[in-house]
């Protein structure tokens, strides 16, 4: 269908091409086209489609109304002199002037489909931006807010409603609930004007919505006895509070109503965001690491900005150097255990010298984590047993700490009853090297990868030991708490979601603690110590889980929470992240086949699907000096010389024939 071309024209002096940036965009019969990059943007019942799958636009009922602005805020952005924009807006009764209405369908007004987290308009060109009941379904708020800011002309505003304590709704697109805190973070670049909790979001909104919920959901899973008795309490009465507003007179609403911000926060169902864009950009300071928690909440309360300082920042050169040690180390490593050497000693104790056939190995990796060492083992010793048909036994591998990680570990084995290996290495090779040598010692047939700085729940072993067992696939994995380490606060749970191929190439989400079938994960070639040649430890896991998929084998998710993960600042995360890039471009190389099992997703690998395709992978090369490089062309031309001569010949027939007589053993190294 044809544009009318004057309102077009103005739309389009608004407009950016989202993949180039570039502002010039033409009019064509049935889409858009940068001139730039000659990318073409559809055109649907009049209204252009900035979507990287335009054709799941669906247009929706010219009559439907839904996600309505409050008469004060239509009546405000109807007197601007310039543009405005609704993000999500949905289905409103009647157009605003000069407002631009944002949505990933078409409405009866809307004006564009597009996604908030990549707006397709200029900078600094809306005197104020509207966004209800939106940011709770976006994957990555913190980025929508960047763009936000980045349309804003200076001193322009935001009005902004998200969900605070909602019930799960549009699932599965409902990825956050965010705290007045959460809300403040989104948003620390923007002036704070007042972030509190408006009318509409008050805690007797939450008590009816939460109660019309429970009542839906009872009446779908049982008989209507229940919802009968329940029509005689007071939820039953929130519910209609939650239906009917004619029914909001009355009862506790008023009263609730009226309670003090700080009382609200705590129950309100959302928050009500009012900022505007800085007319000059300051910086902020960081607050310092010795700031009080007090400190930081009394800047919070006057709404100045926190910025959490970061640990001090090492140069990549600094640490390419260390990802070349651990390859040095890992070939040492390798040389001696070709020479029949382990690179490590044991210490055990009685119970697990006299134990026989234990059902599961639980591997702990160890490295410098003396403060929680003793409660990891803890929560292992205290796992429910009585369900599983043997004893476990736990390996606890130690990097090569330099805290008193191992000593602690000495100690503790010699007064526990359950049996426990202690494997000090020789050399600090990372993770996958450390979970490796686990996979080698581990003498049942299932194993269970924790780490020393979290702990697992009573019933997570035989809970995970059921499951594997009952689906005999390659693993089993329960959800993970993960909290704080300063406060012990829950902060969210991880790896919740069922085995499914198709999401985990498109971005990681399941994490390390799992119960591993150990003959498909050796069939699988364990973990990769390859890895650090392309980036920094952290990917091991996700490595595994596509080796796993690769290889055509499944996993179970056991939808219970059945272990508890540590955040606090030694994570190796920021470090990890200067190279994923590099590494998604290297899995989209390794693991090429799974790649083209859905060539039309945006995410591959835990980047952006055009970032990975559009260049190649990096590999560290070692860098030696001039008196090193010297050195080995020495020790090259000698073992060359060696290998040329006669003796060296006459010795290896020797050994050949030794071999052959059966007087001496394989160890591996080929002369």
């Amino acid at each position: 269908m044809l544009f009318n071309q004057n309102n077009l024209q103005d739309l389009v002096s608004l407009l950016k091409c989202p993949k180039c940036h570039h502002y010039h965009l033409v009019i064509k019969t049935d889409y858009l086209e940068c001139t730039n990059c000659s990318a073409q943007y559809p055109i649907l019942n009049k209204v252009p489609i900035f979507l990287e799958h335009p054709n799941t636009v669906k247009i929706m009922s010219v009559d439907h109304i839904s996600n309505q602005l409050p008469i004060a805020i239509v009546n405000w952005l109807e007197k601007l002199n310039g543009y405005s924009l609704n993000i999500g807006a949905g289905a409103t009764k009647s157009k605003i002037p000069k407002c631009i209405e944002l949505e990933y369908s078409i409405w009866k007004n809307t004006t564009v489909v597009g996604d908030a987290h990549h707006l397709p308009f200029q900078d600094e060109i809306f005197d104020a931006v509207v966004c209800f009941n939106v940011f709770e379904h976006l994957y990555n708020p913190t980025l929508a807010a960047k763009e936000i800011l980045r349309v804003l002309k200076p001193g322009a505003k935001l009005i902004l409603q998200t969900a605070f304590l909602q019930p799960l709704h549009e699932e599965p697109i409902h990825f956050y609930n965010a705290t007045k805190y959460g809300l403040l973070n989104w948003f620390s670049e923007f002036n704070i004007e007042n972030c509190h909790v408006s009318e509409n979001f008050n805690p007797a909104l939450t008590l009816g919505w939460l109660s019309s919920e429970l009542i839906h959901s009872l009446n779908q899973n049982y008989n209507s006895s229940i919802s009968t008795d329940l029509s005689k309490t007071t939820l039953q009465d929130w519910s209609e509070i939650w239906s009917n507003p004619d029914k909001r007179d009355g009862l506790l609403w008023d009263s609730l109503l009226k309670l003090p911000q700080s009382i609200q926060e705590k129950f309100s169902a959302g928050f009500e965001l009012q900022a505007s864009k800085p007319s000059k950009t300051q910086m902020i300071k960081p607050i310092k690491n010795n700031t009080t928690k007090e400190e930081s909440m009394e800047l919070l309360n006057q709404n100045t900005s926190v910025e959490i300082a970061q640990l001090p920042n090492e140069s990549i050169s600094d640490i390419d150097e260390k990802r070349l040690l651990v390859i040095s180390r890992l070939e040492s490593a390798t040389i001696c255990e070709k020479m029949g050497n382990n690179p490590w000693q044991t210490m055990s104790n009685p119970a697990y010298e006299s134990s026989e056939n234990p059902c599961i190995t639980v591997v702990i990796s160890l490295y410098n984590y003396s403060k929680y060492i003793c409660e990891c083992i803890d929560s292992v010793c205290k796992s429910n047993l009585y369900d599983l048909p043997g004893d476990i036994e736990v390996l606890i591998i130690d990097d090569c700490s330099t805290d008193s990680s191992a000593t602690i570990v000495e100690q503790y084995i010699k007064e526990a009853n359950i049996p426990i290996s202690l494997i000090k290495k020789y050399f600090n090779t990372g993770l996958a090297d450390v979970r490796n040598i686990g996979l080698k010692l581990a003498r049942s047939p299932y194993v269970f990868i924790l780490d020393a700085d979290n702990w697992i729940f009573p019933n997570c072993l035989p809970v995970l030991y059921r499951e594997i067992k009952l689906s005999h696939c390659a693993a089993t994995y329960g959800k993970i708490r993960r909290f704080d380490n300063e406060t012990n606060q829950d902060i969210d749970t991880v790896s919740s979601k069922k085995w499914d191929v198709s999401s985990l190439v498109k971005d990681p989400y399941i994490d390390a603690m799992a119960m591993f079938d150990k003959e498909i994960l050796l069939k699988v070639g364990g973990y990769s110590t390859e890895l650090i040649e392309y980036g920094w430890f952290g990917w091991e896991d996700y490595d595994l889980w596509l080796k796993l998929a690769q290889n055509g084998y499944s996993c179970q998710l056991v939808p219970e929470i059945l272990s508890s993960y540590r955040l606090h600042p030694s994570s190796m995360i920021n470090t990890t992240g200067r190279y994923i890039l590099n590494m998604s471009r290297y899995f989209h190389h390794k693991f090429s086949e799974l790649a083209e099992l859905d060539t039309h997703s945006d995410r591959l690998f835990g980047s952006w699907r055009s970032e990975v395709c559009s260049g190649t992978y990096g590999k560290i090369r070692p860098r030696l000096n001039a008196v090193q490089s010297d050195e080995l062309q020495k020790a090259n031309a000698t073992i060359e010389a060696i290998k040329s001569s006669k003796f060296w010949k006459l010795r290896n027939k020797w050994f050949k024939l030794k071999k052959f007589l059966g007087l001496t053993k394989d160890i591996g190294i080929k002369v």
